[in-house]
């Protein structure tokens, strides 16, 4: 104690100035000197102790990833899967969010909603997706509770075999008038089969 009393009155003594901010700047770096290189280790060791025991928050999704088929015939049905991603396109393992599928094609068959459960380690697979319409068909999963966890996939979708044949002629036409009369070769969806 005696010790430390002493090194105490020398840095008053020592630490004397015109300014507060100047004594204050000599005071820290004597004390500085005085801590001894193992207590130094030891606060270091500690501080990364404490900072070792710090758990991160965990990740937050920020997007659903669809991956489905580049290519479908229309009525066929096939499966996509859906998968939680943060902001670095990482799949979120604890995503419990329910998800719903939408499509631009109207005429579209989609499963029903489907809620993540932890054990599906954030990724799941919808199946019975049926795109009816021949075109370029988007489809959308969505977070039923927070919409703008979202993301969509693209699905080529052609024609499929010739069903029926389908006549266009003109609503009225006067008697002895000639008129046009337009035959498709349509799929059983009303696609026009083009080969």
């Amino acid at each position: 104690m005696t010790h430390l009393r002493a090194q105490w009155s020398a840095v008053k003594s020592w630490s004397g100035g015109t300014s507060p901010l100047a004594r204050f700047g000599k005071t820290l770096v004597v004390l500085l000197g005085m801590v001894s290189g193992a207590a130094l280790a030891g606060l270091v060791a500690f501080g990364c102790q404490q900072n070792s025991s710090v758990t991160p928050p965990p990740p937050t999704v920020v997007s659903l990833k669809i991956t489905a088929p580049a290519t479908s015939t229309a009525g066929s049905a096939f499966s996509v899967t859906v998968s939680a991603t943060d902001s670095s396109g990482e799949i979120v393992t604890g995503y419990v969010g329910t998800v719903q599928l939408t499509s631009s094609d109207t005429n579209a068959v989609l499963p029903g909603n489907h809620t993540f459960t932890t054990a599906d380690n954030g990724v799941f697979t919808f199946t019975g997706v049926t795109l009816k319409t021949a075109s370029s068909d988007t489809i959308t999963a969505t977070d039923t509770t927070t919409l703008s966890i979202t993301g969509k996939a693209t699905v080529a979708v052609t024609s499929a075999v010739v069903s029926q044949l389908k006549v266009t002629v003109p609503t009225s036409s006067a008697a002895g008038s000639a008129f046009s009369a337009t035959v498709s070769a349509d799929d059983s969806y009303g696609n026009v089969v083009t080969s």
